[in-house]
């Protein structure tokens, strides 16, 4: 190829890419732009990019078929992030973006699940909200998806399955589960979801008034509503707190670390924070403080933000922790928002827990396992939930 031709397409490629790298980032709620043009981070560096100019033109000139510029940048950004070999950065076009944003504001049109991609490959049910379509079904938690009006899905990834679900024109689905060897199907309508992450209980089991918060998510509104549930269980006089986040995979750093800071007092860590440079400890910063026992469920399928908060009471609250090895992910990523709609997550740090043990991989290890296959709507049935109370 010739060299005119390289710097011909430079000028559009860098305004191709410009796109995308002009972005900012969300991180606490404050939006920045992360792109900077210094002496080692250079577009215009032509050795570096005259490959990918090359292949770009090639494509554009010689393809047999009509190509999408857009879609090819797309592409060129997605086989970056996965040449990194970390599942947790992805790019995410504008429709997955839409899905997550609805996921983390709290309100969408669906069908009220959260699914979770599993190491075997499945997308499994792992939250059912409350009074939604799902809720007043027979779907359950642990239930695998496996289609959707009868085609199979078994090859698709969770998000590519929540879009199909949330762009279906018609708000009549029938999702197709597999449960342990048994196929079912179910006949659901979309609705109106409004998340509410925190539900709370009071028990009184060995003459105890044990107060518990289920948190779905960390949303961010999750923060405030488990503030507003813990005064009024407080009100009540309770004895303990039980905090569940079992079947929780996550969700923003700020609102855990505020979590945090409500029993944390100030001056203890609350987690660490690793970079390839340095680790940097995270102090509270709270005024506040409480003394009372505090216990904390997890599973398998309770992931980042809720392993932060469950390490974090145990090693700087002396919490208890109850159930089975948590999910075991120990990474933080950031949102690059661009202005086509599109975003990604690039995983920028490691977080270890308040004493500097490492998560990713491993998970947090309660201190009193508790096994059960499946968590039951009703309490009464909640095997993992009766033997913590009774602790």
């Amino acid at each position: 190829m010739r060299v005119k031709n390289i710097y011909s397409k430079l000028t559009e490629l860098v305004l191709i890419l410009l796109v995308f790298i002009l972005i900012g980032i969300i991180s606490n709620e404050n939006l920045f732009f992360v792109y900077k043009k210094t002496e080692d981070n250079k577009i215009s560096e032509v050795e570096e990019l005259k490959e990918f100019i090359e292949v770009y033109e090639e494509i554009l000139s010689r393809y047999y078929k009509e190509v999408d510029k857009k879609h090819l940048i797309q592409g060129a950004i997605e086989g970056m992030l996965s040449t990194l070999g970390d599942p947790n950065s992805s790019f995410l076009d504008s429709e997955k973006t839409s899905s997550f944003n609805d996921r983390m504001t709290g309100q969408y049109k669906g069908i009220g699940v959260e699914i979770l991609d599993t190491n075997e490959n499945e997308v499994l049910i792992v939250n059912i909200f409350e009074n939604s379509p799902a809720y007043k079904s027979n779907l359950k938690v642990g239930d695998v998806i496996v289609s959707i009006d009868g085609v199979d899905i078994t090859k698709l990834a969770s998000f590519e399955i929540a879009n199909i679900i949330k762009y279906k024109p018609s708000d009549d689905i029938k999702i197709g589960i597999k449960r342990k060897d048994e196929l079912l199907e179910f006949d659901l309508i979309k609705e109106e979801i409004i998340l509410s992450s925190v539900v709370k209980e009071v028990f009184e089991v060995n003459n105890k008034k044990q107060g518990y918060i289920k948190i779905s998510i960390f949303a961010a509104n999750t923060y405030s509503q488990f503030k507003q549930a813990l005064l009024e269980l407080e009100s009540e006089n309770i004895d303990e707190l039980i905090i569940d986040v079992r079947n929780n995979s996550g969700g923003y750093l700020s609102s855990v670390s505020n979590l945090l800071e409500l029993f944390i007092e100030n001056g203890k860590p609350l987690y660490k924070m690793q970079t390839k440079e340095k680790t940097e400890t995270i102090y509270s910063e709270s005024l506040e403080k409480r003394n009372y026992p505090v216990k904390v469920l997890i599973n398998q399928y309770s992931a980042s933000a809720s392993e932060i908060l469950a390490i974090g009471l145990k090693e700087s609250y002396n919490a208890t922790l109850f159930g089975v090895t948590s999910y075991g992910k120990g990474t933080v990523q950031e949102i690059f928002l661009l202005d086509s709609g599109a975003m990604t997550k690039i995983t920028i740090k490691e977080w270890l827990s308040p004493k500097g043990n490492k998560i990713d991989g491993i998970g947090v290890i309660p201190d009193i396992e508790i096994k059960s296959e499946i968590m039951f709507t009703d309490y009464s049935e909640d095997l993992q939930l009766q033997e913590t109370l009774k602790k």
